[in-house]
């Protein structure tokens, strides 16, 4: 993702800043495990009506800067490595997406708790560096 990123974790682990934005306290994107974002599309590919759009979301929406001290406390990394820069113009506060649609219509819902999903994305990274270069 943005401001917690692969290149982020990479800095942190070599103990380097990492730049999050002045509005981070309030900015919030919705999170989703990556293996229940390919069971949906997979779900949608299949038994989805062709020609629809499907939005696909986590039910779990967070502020970014909360992500950011998770996974520095993963890391067991001082919040200090959070370097904050001003917002650029035009920055978006909020990314969200309402997906009623594929939960009423293929009663597709993310089995993957964030709390779960997050620590299961860090230590993947953790056990496979190059994937950090």
């Amino acid at each position: 993702r943005r401001g917690a990123g692969r290149g982020a974790c990479a800095r942190w682990l070599r103990n380097a800043p990492s730049k999050a934005r002045r509005s981070s306290p309030r900015s919030s994107d919705l999170w989703l495990y990556v293996e229940d974002h390919c069971e949906a599309i997979d779900l949608v590919f299949h038994k989805g009506v062709s020609g629809e759009r499907y939005n696909i979301g986590g039910h779990n929406e967070k502020r970014n800067i909360d992500i950011v001290k998770l996974i520095l406390k993963r890391l067991d990394k001082p919040e200090s490595l959070i370097e904050f820069v001003e917002d650029r113009k035009g920055h978006d506060y909020r990314y969200a997406i309402d997906p009623t649609k594929i939960t009423n219509e293929l009663g597709w819902y993310p089995k993957t708790k964030f709390e779960d999903g997050i620590v299961k994305t860090i230590d993947w990274y953790l056990a496979n560096p190059e994937w950090l270069k």
